[in-house]
This record gives C-alpha cells, structure tokens and sequence, in this order.
C-alpha cells in the first residue's frame, strides 16, 4: 500500500467517524477533507478546488440549504407527524410515504 492511498484511507475513516458522530456539521467535515488533501500532496490545490465546479457538488451544497429552509420555517416539523402515521411504524411504508410526500411537494 502506498502512502497516498493510506493517507486518503485516513483521511476517509476520520471523515466517517466525523459524519457518524455528528459534530462538526458534514459541511464542516466534508470542507476539512478537501482543505487537508491538498496539504498532504495526494492532490493539488487546483484539483481540491476543483471540485466546486462539478454539478454533483453543487446539488448536494444546495440540498443542504433547501432541507436546512424546510426545517427552519417548519415545514419539515408539520409534515413529520402525518407521514409517521400513514407510515405506521413500518420502514416500507415510511419509505413510500416519504417518496409520496416529496413528488407531491416538488409537483406543485
């Protein structure tokens, strides 16, 4: 195994660890990723940069800022308990339930 690719490996679990424990925000962690390859010579600057010009990151960004809007002006908090009774307890049914909710939301 090189060292590059134990680098990035560490990179990798340490962002694992940040997500699944929840502090900092994945914003924070996934920023701390992209700032610290650069600085460990797996990539250039220009590369880690870079990736703020693909589409997918973009649309990840600003899913962070829609779903953070929809929590903020309680939209996530009103629909919440409607879709855990259609749900049932049921993860099936949470699912469908979430996915009617959402294509009924987007379709208006």
């Amino acid at each position: 195994m090189s060292v590059e690719l134990a680098l990035v490996l560490g990179l990798l679990g340490l962002a694992i660890l940040l997500f699944s424990h929840g502090r900092p925000r994945a914003d924070v962690v996934a920023l701390l990723v992209m700032a610290l390859l650069p600085f460990t010579g797996v990539i250039g600057i220009g590369e880690a940069i870079a990736g703020f010009a693909d589409p997918s990151v973009v649309l990840i960004a600003l899913l962070f800022v829609v779903g953070q809007g929809l929590v903020r002006t309680g939209v996530a908090q009103r629909l919440s308990p409607l879709i855990l009774r259609v749900a049932r307890s049921s993860e099936t049914g949470l699912v469908v339930a979430l996915m009617l909710a959402v294509g009924a939301r987007s379709a208006r």
